[in-house]
């Protein structure tokens, strides 16, 4: 008896001993064989390395090193700073996994007074005070160089620009391995020299480059090119024309015989230049006033349509701008300036297929000519309601309210950007050249991405400046210029990156709830816009009472005159409280909406699963006392 119990105690010690061993294995295991396996449960995949990353980590033929500088002890203080740190850390790390040993990691904490943080100075990390007691800065930067001491340098990981960690890391990692850059000649009539303030801008020092070609130099060898060129150098891989003003014919003629020939040409035009309107000359005197923004004679001959006379805008897609002083000061939406989101996207074309969100100020609408044999693909749409309006609305101060009287019940999708593919003619058969002969077709099918807006390349329509230590940091918040990169990449024939500039927009609006503050903005100041007329209307009647009653024997009012004047304050009130009552109403059911949804995604699931496990519970209760009962 004693023999077996001990027997029985060995194998209990040995069953644990193995089940112990079995632990240990399965974790060592789990840690080699399964160290790459994720599981990615959110909406869009934030967590979830694209395509383009994983073909640019493949395709790495030369080892890489980098070098991420984290103040890991000053952190300590400052929660957000150490857990973007950790996040950011684990992306490297997983680049570094799945680069195929091509991706060396060495994480550094550059501690105050030390070589490290000499290292970190010298290779341009910026340093960001978090320590307000000791004054000390914090370093979180990366330096990545390749095996012929090519370096690439990110001075700070911005917390605001987290969704766009894949981005910057995968640009960084591509610079890196020395790919040709193409090259982009870009024409335009914008000031690309100075940028957004142009020369007087420049004069005061305050001149910065447009944030879209500082993202295009990341990339691309950029070249400008003067408005008054005879030809285009084949050695140009994609042509910009951006905000053609006033082109001679001579460079519309090379534009043509480009396209012609076969070159990948993006051409952004506008009915209506916002930016260009009063912008200030070389002398500080402003520039007489130019709408438009067209190549009319190009787009003629190659079967493109733009009503130059008329913009779209869009009620559905209306942007909600301030309007009104002090407290009748109020969000309204501007139907000139559309916010286009995925639903009015080509989300089966490259360049538009992972963009979440354009912002377009008062843009044009394209068509197809009839007789064409162009391929005409729309890109970018409004929705279902835009409408033509003519431009001379957008003059001097546009009034929200005007717009959106103007507005027509209906409307129509029209096509804001298009890309164009087939056989096209030029535009002067009748040229001669001294040398060589024009061409009257293209000689292969030509290849052009048309956008009708150029405001929408502004800064101030797509992106944050912030001036964070000294170091200018941009925060996009609209993807206008992943677009042009999208586009420029995909001609270019350089796809890898598309899906990387495709994610940074990781917020997702409630439509609903947006479509229920535009519905009721509308119908409040289609309210107010009668209850106004009304106003008007009646003060006109009590004038004329008060001037009949003086005209007379004396100033006072008869009963009949007095009685008539009390029934129009009376209405006036009325119509008051039915317009407070309206907007009350409206704004009610909005955050009752929004209530709704709060409980649908926070207690809806959890219910769910505990009556589902509630049920599991009650069917495996009753299957048992069944099997007993038999």
């Amino acid at each position: 008896m004693l023999a077996t119990t001990r027997t029985r105690r060995i194998l209990s010690l040995g069953s644990l001993g193995i089940a112990a061993i079995l632990f240990l294995a399965v974790n060592v295991l789990s840690q080699t064989a399964f160290r790459h396996a994720r599981l990615d449960l959110t909406a869009d995949r934030l967590y979830t390395l694209s395509q383009g990353t994983r073909t640019i980590l493949a395709h790495l033929k030369e080892p890489i090193v980098l070098r991420l500088f984290f103040s890991e002890k000053l952190a300590r203080s400052a929660p957000p700073f150490r857990l973007y740190g950790q996040r950011v850390r684990e992306m490297l790390e997983e680049y570094a996994n799945r680069s195929n040993g091509k991706i060396r990691l060495q994480v550094i904490d550059p501690e105050p007074f030390s070589d490290a943080e000499d290292r970190a100075v010298q290779a341009g990390i910026q340093g960001v005070p978090t320590d307000q007691a000791s004054g000390q800065p914090a370093y979180f930067g990366l330096v990545g160089t390749n095996t012929v001491d090519r370096q690439e340098v990110i001075p700070f990981f911005s917390q605001s620009r987290e969704s766009f960690l894949e981005a910057d890391l995968s640009k960084l990692v591509y610079a890196l391995t020395d790919p040709p850059r193409p090259v982009v000649g870009v024409i335009s009539d914008m000031d690309l020299a100075y940028g957004p303030g142009g020369m007087v801008a420049a004069m005061r020092g305050d001149a910065q480059p447009y944030a879209f070609l500082r993202q295009l130099r990341q990339s691309f060898d950029i070249r400008i090119l003067n408005p008054n060129i005879t030809s285009i150098d084949s050695e140009i891989s994609v042509l910009l024309v951006l905000r053609p003003q006033n082109f001679p014919d001579p460079a519309l003629f090379a534009i043509d015989q480009y396209v012609l020939a076969g070159g990948k040409t993006i051409v952004y035009v506008d009915p209506y230049v916002e930016s260009a309107l009063d912008r200030p000359g070389p002398s500080g005197v402003p520039v007489p006033p130019q709408r438009g923004s067209t190549l009319t004679k190009l787009f003629a001959a190659w079967g493109i349509g733009m009503d130059e006379g008329h913009f779209v805008a869009d009620p559905k897609l209306a942007v909600q701008v301030a309007s009104g002083e002090g407290a009748r000061r109020r969000a309204i939406p501007y139907p000139a300036w559309l916010a286009v989101g995925t639903e009015n996207l080509n989300h089966d074309d490259i360049i538009t297929a992972n963009i979440n969100s354009l912002m377009l100020p008062s843009p044009g609408a394209l068509a197809k000519l009839a007789g064409s044999e162009i391929t005409f693909t729309p890109l970018l749409t409004s929705s279902e309601r835009g409408q033509l309006l003519d431009i001379s609305m957008l003059d001097g101060d546009p009034d929200p309210n005007a717009l959106i009287a103007a507005l027509k019940p209906g409307g129509h999708t029209q096509t804001l950007a298009a890309r164009i593919t087939g056989t096209v003619k030029t535009a002067f058969p009748d040229r001669n050249l001294d040398k060589g002969i024009p061409l009257n077709t293209s000689t292969k099918p030509a290849t052009l991405i048309v956008v009708a807006d150029t405001d929408m390349l502004e800064d101030r329509f797509w992106v944050h400046e912030q001036n964070i230590m000294g170091q200018r940091v941009y925060t996009p918040f609209a993807s206008n210029a992943d677009f042009l990169n999208n586009a420029v990449d995909n001609l270019a024939g350089s796809s890898d990156l598309i899906s990387l500039r495709g994610r940074a927009g990781a917020t997702r609006p409630f439509l609903v709830v947006e479509n229920l503050q535009r519905a009721a903005g509308e119908q409040f100041l289609a309210r107010e816009k009668a209850l106004r007329k009304r106003l008007v209307e009646i003060e006109k009647q009590i004038a004329d009472v008060e001037g009949r009653a003086k005209a007379g024997s004396g100033t006072l009012l008869s009963p009949d005159e007095q009685g008539v004047l009390d029934r129009y304050r009376t209405e006036i009130l009325s119509t008051r409280k039915e317009l407070r009552v309206v907007q009350h109403n409206l704004n009610r059911e909005i955050e009752l909406l929004s209530a709704r949804l709060k409980i649908i995604n926070i207690a809806a699931v959890p219910i769910l699963v505990t009556i589902f496990a509630l049920g599991l519970s009650g069917w495996r209760a009753r299957r048992r006392h069944r099997t007993v009962r038999e």
